[in-house]
């Protein structure tokens, strides 16, 4: 038998069928991401807010240390600012409780509260409460490094 040659107009795909079907792949991917995203743990979702503050807190006391120079983060209740600008949280709010003290976490003042790191690299003893309607953490700032010395954890039922 001699193979049946076919002409080049029915060979392949035609563009109009490659771009339908990139549509409609794009459209699923982009259902089954919303559906992923919408369900990310609480923990998660914590860990990526916290994050933002731990890396300005890290920056701040290299800048100070660097510049021999005091540095300040304003931390507001739903958002904070450092030397690289202003950043807001996606969701949830802070408190601050200075260690050493008999004291409870409050929200900062409506202006902010600065915190200071200083020019010889040590910043001032700060424990930040993260809150989420599902759960919180606690982050307690190391005064020599500025990073996250320890952390809690607590998730609320629902």
């Amino acid at each position: 038998m001699i193979g049946r040659s076919t002409p080049a107009s029915q060979q392949g795909f035609t563009m109009l069928e490659l771009l339908m079907a990139m549509a409609i792949s794009l459209i699923i991917l982009a259902m089954g991401a919303g559906l992923v995203l919408q369900g990310l743990p609480v923990e998660k979702r914590l860990a990526s807010e916290v994050a933002k503050l731990e890396l300005a807190a890290r920056k701040a006391a290299m800048q100070s240390s660097f510049l021999q120079r005091d540095v300040f983060l304003t931390i507001r209740a739903e958002s904070f600012a450092g030397p690289d600008g202003s950043v807001a949280f996606g969701e949830g709010e802070i408190s601050i409780c200075h260690r050493g003290k008999a004291a409870s976490f409050k929200a900062p003042p409506k202006d902010g509260y600065l915190w200071k790191f200083g020019a010889n690299g040590l910043c001032e003893p700060l424990c930040i409460k993260f809150s989420l309607p599902e759960g919180e953490i606690e982050l307690d700032f190391d005064p020599l490094t500025g990073e996250t010395r320890n952390r809690a954890l607590t998730l609320f039922e629902s």
